[in-house]
């Protein structure tokens, strides 16, 4: 039978064990938002004001101390801020604007020469691809209306870039629309700083009958 002596004992070494975890468990969360901040330049900072009406995520793009941020400001025009890691803030606005769609993301990628490439803020819609005229230069960024076949561009969904073995930049997007939409494929040359087909073939096609989505690639 435990007296109330040994009842307070074990309660005093419960509590003692708890307060140890709690300690050991901050401290971990110390060092790991130390680290994380370390990494981003020692500090978290606001950035801009951005539109909150319905979900639609920012990209962030860190190469090396460079760092990237695509996103739609609180007037929902499409903006990219860039900054070496400790440094300010360098901001460029394009002529995109969101309408009321999650779908209408960002996402960017520089090619093997920095060249910042930027397509975004497409459901089913006409092109919309910008890039940079200057290397690592955010406000050299200009809008590209077409990136190889017009007609493949006129209802675009879904872009990804993408990066193979020898660092040459690739897009896909869906062409069409949920349920008839083809996969395409484009790389891009930075010699000739012209896009082309990877592929003649379909990837995938709904027959109108279907939806498929791809996640990859992998190689």
């Amino acid at each position: 039978m435990k007296t109330p002596q040994s009842c307070l004992r074990l309660l005093m070494l419960c509590t003692l064990s708890f307060f140890l975890t709690a300690c050991f468990s901050f401290n971990s969360l110390s060092n790991q938002k130390s680290a994380t901040n370390h990494r981003l330049g020692g500090d978290v900072s606001a950035i801009d004001y951005v539109w909150s009406g319905h979900p639609i995520k920012p990209y962030l793009l860190t190469k090396g101390d460079d760092q990237f941020v695509a996103y739609f400001d609180a007037n929902r025009q499409m903006t990219i801020a860039h900054r070496v890691i400790g440094k300010p803030w360098r901001f460029h606005k394009v002529d995109s604007w969101l309408g009321w769609d999650s779908h209408n993301y960002v996402t960017m990628e520089l090619d093997k020469k920095g060249y910042l490439h930027v397509m975004g803020n497409m459901h089913g819609d006409n092109l919309e691809y910008f890039r940079m005229t200057e290397p690592m230069a955010v406000r050299s960024i200009e809008r590209i209306d077409v990136m190889v076949d017009e007609q493949l561009e006129s209802r675009m969904t879904y872009p990804i870039f993408l990066l193979n073995k020898q660092k040459e930049l690739i897009v896909k997007y869906r062409h069409g629309g949920s349920g008839n939409g083809d996969e395409i494929y484009n790389i891009y040359s930075t010699e000739t700083k012209v896009w082309q087909r990877l592929h003649a073939n379909q990837f995938l096609n709904g027959e109108g009958l279907m939806s498929g989505y791809f996640e990859g690639l992998i190689y």
